[in-house]
């Protein structure tokens, strides 16, 4: 299961993201540069499933798994963010791929924050794609292969209830970092014997610019940091 939150700031937002994958997907910590753009790099597919780019737009992938899916896959879903960043400007990233057609890739959600203006999302099931904006406020996304609607419902809950008691700025970020380190129920770091959280990122964008943290492993660990801006 992996988990998009994110906390919308006067001048950009915060963004924290937990990869769970097969212990052998665990990366080397690296953030890799490409043009105006950093992402860490799968070790086994090659891909990504977060980039960030210095004008402000971070990009998140989150497989899904609906029940009735097309058996496509032809192509990695970790080619899609390095596609995306490199066709020109990040805010026009999501419809790019969507004229340039889904039909060789596995079912997807790809997320889209940007300094201003409302969350983007692309969503492919196998069959038909679907854009989709969500209000620019505290939120959270989950992809889960087991468990189905309740599990990913029970994931988000701890978030939505942060969101309805408000605070402060700061208070809520504090509550995302705890989330994403805490382990049990509502918690978001994963640890199983052959799988489990094996990246987690944090993204700042406000008037100081963009800044990434990557860490290679559990955020509940240490392991091999890089940052970027």
């Amino acid at each position: 299961m992996c988990t998009v939150s994110v906390l919308p700031l006067p001048d950009g937002y915060r963004l924290w993201m937990n990869r769970d994958e097969r212990m052998e997907r665990r990366d080397d910590g690296a953030l890799w540069p490409h043009g105006d753009a950093l992402w860490p790099v799968d070790p086994m597919a090659g891909g990504t499933w977060l980039g960030a780019h210095a004008s402000g737009w971070t990009l998140a992938l989150l497989n899904q798994y609906p029940p009735a899916a097309a058996a496509r896959g032809v192509s990695s879903r970790g080619g899609l963010i390095p596609k995306a960043l490199a066709g020109g400007d990040p805010a026009g990233a999501l419809d790019r791929l969507l004229a340039d057609g889904l039909r060789d890739y596995a079912p997807f959600l790809l997320l889209a924050f940007g300094p201003q203006g409302p969350w983007q999302g692309l969503r492919w099931d196998g069959d038909g794609a679907r854009r989709k904006n969500w209000p620019r406020s505290l939120r959270s996304w989950s992809s889960s292969s087991v468990g189905g609607w309740p599990v990913l419902r029970a994931r988000r809950r701890p978030v939505a209830r942060l969101a309805r008691l408000g605070g402060t700025v700061d208070a809520q970020a504090r509550a995302l970092d705890a989330l994403h380190t805490a382990h049990g129920p509502g918690g978001f770091c994963v640890h199983r014997e052959t799988s489990g959280t094996v990246a987690h990122e944090r993204v700042v964008v406000d008037r100081a610019g963009l800044r990434i943290v990557h860490h290679s492993g559990a955020p509940c660990q240490e392991g091999p940091t890089s940052e970027g801006r």
